[in-house]
């Protein structure tokens, strides 16, 4: 594997400066990793799904005066698309339109069997009328149900209880303020064998498009020890990490100490 060459690109004074031009880029974020002199977030083309040969990355180091310094990588290349089976997007984005308009799936498939009377789509169009119906929701349909649930798990296990599901830290207030981490007992140990806490962060899309961020610390060989996931409602707030690394030293003292 080759080694990858970084080049100053530029820097941002703030966050909101960062977010814009990380979009700017076409560019989602990949991974967020704690250092002693702040937070380091990669990111990667936002199409890397369908562009597989695309290397172009950015990195962004916080500074102590809340500065970032952000470093570029590789170029866009989007000549070879990777083979799939979705739809192609000028007919998921007339889906999407007819559901916009209040068009049930019977009603979707009937006009594009009209328009597109060779192809062979009707679960998919249903997929995509569902998916976009989940995303333009904007609470939770049984958000008290989901806050009871995380309520009832809040308590750490017994220490004969390694596997058991716990919820350290939640917030559950609709769809679009969601914040809810899910780790157990045993997991949460890893922290013991990291001498410098560094934690890594990956993200994961459920199929409501909530991401999932699995999180967890690496050794010296890079090894990845997973360490919790949380359900959240964005991936693009800093406030996110900080409540998750402030967080995850109280909970594996908690744990570890009642070992």
């Amino acid at each position: 594997m080759s080694t990858r060459i970084w080049q100053d690109f530029f820097v941002c004074e703030h966050e909101n400066e960062l977010l814009a031009i990380t979009k700017e880029n076409n560019t989602c974020k990949k991974r967020t990793e704690q250092f002693n002199y702040g937070l380091c977030h990669t990111y990667i083309c936002a199409e890397y799904r369908k562009y597989p040969l695309c290397k172009f990355q950015l990195k962004a180091k916080q500074s102590s005066d809340g500065t970032y310094q952000l470093y570029l990588s590789g170029s866009h290349d989007h000549q070879q698309r990777n083979t799939t089976t979705r739809l192609p997007s000028p007919i998921r984005e007339v889906i999407i339109r007819l559901s916009d308009n209040g068009l049930v799936t019977s009603q979707i498939n009937k006009v594009m069997k009209a328009l597109h009377p060779d192809l062979s789509i009707d679960t998919k169009v249903m997929n995509v009328a569902r998916v976009q119906r989940q995303k333009d929701s904007s609470s939770v349909k049984f958000i008290e149900d989901l806050q009871q649930w995380c309520l009832l798990r809040q308590n750490v296990p017994p220490p004969d209880k390694q596997h058991d599901i716990f919820i350290p830290y939640y917030v559950a207030n609709d769809v679009n303020d969601l914040f809810i981490c899910l780790t157990t007992r045993q997991l949460l140990s890893a922290c013991k064998y990291s001498s410098v806490l560094a934690i890594d962060c990956t993200y994961k899309i459920t199929t409501n498009e909530l991401p999932l961020l699995v999180f967890g610390t690496s050794d010296y060989n890079r090894r990845f020890y997973p360490m919790g996931i949380c359900l959240i409602s964005t991936d693009e707030s800093a406030d996110t990490f900080r409540t998750l690394f402030r967080g995850i030293q109280q909970w594996a003292s908690a744990v570890n100490n009642q070992a």
